[in-house]
């Protein structure tokens, strides 16, 4: 989230994180889609961690050009209206 708001950089997140973030949601990723799609989670549940982690993907694919990014994450175009969108529990 505060990514998302601009209150940290991803180059302050990657110092901390390096490939965390996007292998983690590679990994849970889909198992957490899944809980989603059932009800167990609401659907704005890791959403900015979501987001995180595609940015994270997109930078280490533009640094090494062997990185491929992962099917898992949707379009640009879905990542675009993601940015756009209030955290869910603003005021809309």
């Amino acid at each position: 989230y505060q990514y998302m708001s601009g209150y940290l950089d991803i180059g302050t997140l990657w110092t901390i994180s390096n490939e965390a973030v996007p292998e983690t949601w590679i990994k849970y990723g889909p198992i957490l889609e899944e809980y989603k799609a059932r009800g167990t989670y609401s659907k704005h549940v890791f959403d900015c961690f979501e987001y995180l982690a595609y940015e994270m993907s997109k930078m280490m694919a533009r640094d090494d050009p062997t990185f491929k990014i992962s099917p898992i994450f949707r379009s640009d175009e879905y990542y675009r209206k993601f940015k756009r969108r209030k955290h869910p529990f603003e005021d809309q």
